[in-house]
């Protein structure tokens, strides 16, 4: 990012969600995807209903991420009257996550919050299923992911998933996308895949606006963008933060993910 606004290059990112990224002042960085304080403040009355109770806990992995996740959705669910009874923060390379879960029993959660890639996914759902943890689960990450349910089936079935795409998203843009994309690969897209599209595009239509001879120009056009993406429109603030589109709350039913919930994402400034 910092080199990018050294040498005026625009940037443009597809699937980074903490949420410092558009605070920093660089004209230069342009983020899509909704941050996880905008799928917290867009969900955290929704997941609250649904746990059926105030008691949150968390369990993500130690990353940058992770811990934005603690804050972001803390944050929003507390204000919506919650209380955070758990924290447990693992390291991404961690196989026995049992501890973890221990320590989030014994609070007694309604709901867990959860965060993690595809390995971490399937290994705290697999535990979380062997220790009888109960309570409601909502994840970010691979919890709606194709490979997730490669590997964990209907084990899956029951956790909810906080999610920028998902490819079941009943929208005729869409439903072509996933066409395409089967006939193409021979197989489902997945939020990078739905990610990298949504860069090209942007980028594409920025030049086709802009002087391409002149950084300035295309930084401009792509400050100026107005398109239709994959969950609606893509437009983006005076900071850079991509807003204008669904976000979504899924449900795993039967190894599938189902819209439970969506959501507009306002202009952030």
């Amino acid at each position: 990012m910092d080199v990018a606004k050294r040498h005026s290059v625009p940037m443009v990112a597809g699937i980074s969600t903490a949420p410092n990224l558009t605070e920093r002042g660089n004209d230069y960085f342009f983020r899509i995807p909704a941050t996880s304080a905008m799928l917290a403040k867009a969900f955290a009355k929704p997941m609250l209903k649904l746990a059926g109770g105030n008691k949150f806990g968390f369990l993500v992995v130690n990353d940058d991420w992770g811990r934005s996740i603690v804050d972001s959705y803390s944050a929003a669910l507390t204000a919506d009257g919650a209380s955070i009874v758990a924290q447990q923060i693992y390291d991404t390379n961690d196989s026995d996550l049992f501890p973890y879960i221990t320590n989030i029993k014994r609070a007694a959660p309604d709901a867990v919050v959860l965060a993690g890639n595809t390995q971490n996914a399937v290994a705290l759902t697999e535990q979380i299923k062997q220790m009888g943890l109960g309570g409601k689960f909502f994840g970010e990450g691979s919890f709606a992911a194709k490979t997730y349910y490669k590997l964990v089936g209907k084990k899956g079935d029951g956790m909810y998933g906080l999610m920028a795409y998902v490819y079941s998203i009943d929208s005729p843009r869409n439903k072509a996308f996933v066409a395409k994309y089967e006939a193409d690969y021979k197989d489902l897209p997945t939020t990078y895949s739905a990610s990298g599209y949504h860069e090209v595009r942007v980028v594409a239509d920025a030049l086709m606006r802009s002087d391409i001879s002149n950084p300035q120009s295309i930084r401009d056009a792509i400050a100026q963008t107005d398109m239709d993406g994959l969950a609606g429109r893509i437009r983006f603030s005076k900071s850079g933060q991509g807003y204008g589109f669904n976000v979504y709350l899924t449900l795993n039913k039967d190894a599938q993910p189902i819209v439970a919930d969506q959501a507009v994402i306002a202009d952030p400034n």
